[in-house]
């Protein structure tokens, strides 16, 4: 469940509409548990302009601020609805 939240995060509000989600990498860093707070970000890692290729940096902390999962996604941005 707790990937869920970057995919949605991804899939739904980044980085816009008409783009692709074309891969993710995901490690699970720490156990989640029933009552936990989960946050997901997504930072910009590199943007390869001539492909509209992006790849982000997806992470989500539970309430104390412990990493409990990590990966990378990989976009590719529409040039209709993107951010580009």
């Amino acid at each position: 469940l707790t990937s869920s939240l970057s995919s949605q995060l991804l899939g739904i509000h980044l980085p816009g509409k008409g783009s692709v989600y074309m891969e993710q990498t995901i490690k699970f860093t720490a156990p989640v548990f029933i009552g936990d707070t989960i946050t997901a970000t997504a930072t910009v890692q590199e943007f390869i302009i001539e492909k509209r290729v992006l790849k982000l940096l997806t992470e989500c902390h539970n309430q104390k601020g412990d990493l409990v999962l990590t990966g990378v996604a990989t976009m590719m941005v529409s040039k209709e609805g993107g951010v580009v």
